[in-house]
């Protein structure tokens, strides 16, 4: 049976995880129906804000790269014009809980001619570094944790970039809540520790507003639109 064009969606935009949860049904989820025609507006106003979203840096003509499950090879991914290869995978955990791992990996590096892993510098205060990143569709209606990465100029410069927005839930997974988003650019330093090629934080802001799903926080923030059939209540993403 082909996907209908709802089950079909890039990952971090409702794509895999709900295409998943509402398959087996072959129905739309009600929600569906409602409120399509006013994402165009408020992606302007929320891209209105003179910083792009930020608070330290002057993030401008963002572009969000598409990516899905499987291997997505991508072009002039980093500035320098070398590629990239995204590779996208479900961890199924039997529950809402299960969730999309996302490698990165890019030539040159300890082995020059082969794929190196692109690690995530977390910054303080713990200072974690991972070697993959992954986000928490819970089930889909209430995303948790979204993950994208963008071309934009920052501070005027191009630049390479991991964001993700996390909603900071406290008593249900589903309430409104304030949402962190963080910006990672791709940078290659000399330091000779960790990955060659990283991520690393350069800035985290919070939400003005509470939100019960991280892609409409996302698009709050920083300008960018949601498919015209998204499912949920484009305003804070609460039904």
């Amino acid at each position: 049976m082909p996907l209908k064009p709802w089950q079909n969606r890039p990952i971090g935009l409702y794509g895999d995880a709900l295409r998943k949860q509402f398959a087996r049904s072959g129905t739309m989820p009600g929600l569906w129906s409602v409120l399509c025609g006013v994402a165009l507006a408020l992606a302007a106003t929320a891209g209105a804000q003179a910083s792009g979203g930020l608070d330290h840096h002057r993030l401008t003509n963002l572009r969000l790269i598409d990516v899905r499950l499987g291997e997505n090879r991508i072009p002039h991914f980093a500035i320098d014009g070398r590629p990239a290869r995204i590779v996208v995978a479900w961890r199924g955990n039997g529950n809402a809980h299960s969730f999309n791992i996302f490698l990165i990996v890019m030539p040159g590096g300890e082995v020059e001619g082969d794929w190196n892993v692109v690690g995530v510098d977390r910054g303080p205060p713990k200072y974690n570094f991972d070697d993959v990143e992954s986000d928490a569709p819970h089930t889909g209606e209430d995303y948790v944790r979204s993950v994208h990465f963008a071309h934009a100029l920052l501070d005027g410069k191009p630049q390479t970039l991991l964001m993700t927005a996390t909603r900071n839930w406290t008593k249900s997974i589903p309430e409104p809540a304030i949402t962190t988003f963080e910006v990672y650019e791709l940078i290659r330093p000399e330091d000779g520790v960790e990955t060659p090629d990283r991520f690393t934080l350069i800035e985290k802001v919070a939400s003005r507003g509470r939100f019960c799903n991280s892609e409409v926080a996302f698009s709050h923030q920083f300008g960018t639109p949601l498919p015209k059939d998204f499912p949920v209540n484009r305003k804070d993403g609460c039904t």
